[in-house]
Formats: C-alpha cells, sequence, structure tokens
C-alpha cells in the first residue's frame, strides 16, 4: 500500500511520509537515499512488465553510491494468486562490516495481520481473502515483527495519509536481516486458499525457480550480484545467461495492478 504524500509542512510526520522506512522497499542501516537532484538516477526499471508462464515480472534495480550498495527487485505475480517478490542487496565495499537490512511492508487498513513465526504471517479482513505471507534470508536469519504507528525504538512506522495533512495508523511488517557482501531475500504474498506447490523457494543458500523461462529473466537481472545461487529444479546448476533483453509493451496496464496489490 502507498501511504499518500500527508503535506508540505513541515513536521515529522512530512519526513516520515518521505522516507523509505514509509514504503514497501529496502532499507541498510536504517538510512532513506537521498532525494537531491544531484542524487537522482532516474528509472530504475530494468525489465518492464513481461508476461511468461502466466506470471507477469517486473525487475528494477537501485545503486546506491553514497551507502554503498546495490538493490535488485524482481517481482513475479499471478493475478488473483500469489505475488513473489525476490530482494537482492549486495554491498559495493567489501571491507564494511555487517549491516542492518531491513524489508517494510505496509497493508490496507482493513487487513489484521498475525504472526506466526519468523517466517510466516497471516492476514484477514472482512473486505478480502485471507492473506498469507513468508519470507526467508540467504544469509542468516531474520527477525520479523508486526507494528502498527510505532516500532520498538518508539519512532513512527505504519501510518497512512488519505488526505492533506491527515495520518491514521495502519499495520506494517518489518523484515530484518544483515549484509556482508551479499544477502538476497524472499517474500511471498499468498492471495488465494488455493495451496498449490510454489513457484519460487530460497532454501538451502539457493533460489529455485520451477519454471526455466522465468529461470532466464531471474538469472539475467541477478547477474551482478548473486545468479551463482538461483538454481533449476531440472540440473541443478546454474543455466546459461543470455543476453537479450527481454521488454514489454504492457508496462502500463500492468503496473496499475501491481500498485492496486502492494
Amino acid at each position: 500500500m502507498d501511504p499518500g504524500k500527508y503535506g508540505y509542512q513541515s513536521d515529522r510526520f512530512r519526513d516520515y511520509f518521505l522516507s523509505s522506512q514509509a514504503h514497501n522497499t529496502v532499507t541498510v542501516d536504517g538510512i532513506s537515499p537521498s532525494r537531491t537532484s544531484e542524487q537522482a538516477y532516474g528509472s530504475a526499471i530494468s525489465l518492464a512488465p513481461t508476461n511468461l508462464s502466466g506470471y507477469w515480472i517486473v525487475i528494477g534495480e537501485v545503486k546506491n553510491k553514497e551507502q554503498s550498495f546495490t538493490h535488485t527487485r524482481a517481482l513475479i505475480y499471478r493475478p488473483g494468486d500469489v505475488l513473489y517478490v525476490i530482494d537482492s542487496v549486495k554491498s559495493l565495499e567489501e571491507q564494511l562490516p555487517s549491516r542492518q537490512v531491513r524489508i517494510a511492508w505496509h497493508f490496507d487498513e482493513s487487513y489484521h495481520i498475525t504472526k506466526r513465526s519468523e517466517h510466516e504471517l497471516i492476514g484477514y479482513s472482512e473486505t478480502s481473502s485471507p492473506l498469507k505471507v513468508q519470507t526467508n534470508s540467504q544469509a542468516g536469519e531474520i527477525t520479523t515483527n508486526v507494528v502498527k504507528g510505532l516500532n520498538e525504538d518508539g519512532e513512527l512506522l505504519g501510518w497512512v495519509s488519505h488526505d492533506y495533512l491527515s495520518y491514521e495508523p495502519t499495520t506494517a511488517v518489518t523484515i530484518d536481516g544483515t549484509l556482508t557482501t551479499e544477502n538476497m531475500f524472499l517474500t511471498s504474498f499468498h492471495l488465494s486458499e488455493c495451496d498449490s506447490a510454489p513457484l519460487v523457494e530460497l532454501k538451502n543458500n539457493s533460489l529455485t525457480i520451477h519454471d526455466a523461462q522465468i529461470l532466464n529473466v531471474i538469472q539475467i537481472a541477478l547477474a551482478d550480484s548473486d545468479s551463482q545461487n538461483v538454481r533449476s529444479p531440472e540440473t541443478g546448476h546454474r543455466k546459461q545467461r543470455r543476453s537479450e533483453s527481454l521488454l514489454s509493451t504492457a508496462l502500463s496496464k500492468s503496473l496499475q495492478t501491481l500498485r492496486k496489490l502492494i
């Protein structure tokens, strides 16, 4: 869910709504990227929405030179069924100590989110189907927390603004992990009660994708970070990278669909 823009009044809520923590994204060491024009990087989309095997795929990448890390995100979405979010984070400096990585997810006010374990949450809403959220990390353990309004340190987290200078609390989920040289996170949002076999899995330090076409696309996206750990279930080994660019004219329509979901 997008938090809204709040307004132009200078206060702690404006600072919050402008921050990365207020959005469905990754932060490293709790620092939001600079919003100055000098640091603008243009479009982060590296693969425009493409339909393969019944799934919509869109991929983006940001190189944050200020904080010395690269973040690549791949969305794999089958409408009405499941959304997989692959986050690959890579440090640009090998000599830095272990760093804190946080992924935040913000939910509509109608959802009540319950934590079952560090790797699974359940969401209930009177207006929508039950939602199951599963998450995992390639390197090290993760810590998952459900917050509404304030986090464990008393900082603003989990707010939405529907009108100018208005705000109300809503549920947010934080997933905390670490970063030394690189790490990968997989978050899956199951939108239906159908318990089908997963397309994407992250286990034994490897990302497994049970579709050859989608596997090739994800390998291209992660070629500069974790592609050596993306595997085909058929061979157990990395497939050859494909150099061709995969683009689609469905950009506008599929982005609107994804925005409604996340």
